[in-house]
């Protein structure tokens, strides 16, 4: 990803393209080490992140209505299948939007 990141930089990408990048880079780094310790949802980090994303890069409320249709879906089905609690879910949604929101507010 670090590598990635630098050969976007270095060839001048949209800045919608080095934000998501960057994204995806913070999460490895956020929740990476969280999950070493306790098994937070990446599968829920990565869909609200992704919902972050479009919604700064298209109109913002179909996306929130359709990305929280989609990541409570993806949370329930966590739970569902028994591979996360809920808090482990709550918690993913938070850091994965989380950094999305953080990165791509810093681009702004």
């Amino acid at each position: 990803m670090v590598v990635g990141l630098i050969v976007l930089l270095a060839l001048a990408a949209p800045t919608a393209v080095v934000g998501t990048a960057a994204v995806m880079l913070g999460w490895l780094l956020v929740m990476g080490p969280i999950t070493l310790a306790w098994k937070i949802s990446f599968h829920a980090g990565a869909s609200a992140g992704a919902v972050v994303v479009l919604a700064h890069l298209l109109p913002w409320l179909p996306v929130l209505v359709a990305g929280v249709m989609v990541v409570t879906l993806i949370g329930w089905a966590r739970v569902r299948v028994a591979h996360h609690t809920l808090g482990q879910v709550l918690a993913g949604v938070a850091a994965g939007g989380g950094v999305a929101w953080a990165v791509f507010a810093g681009l702004a």
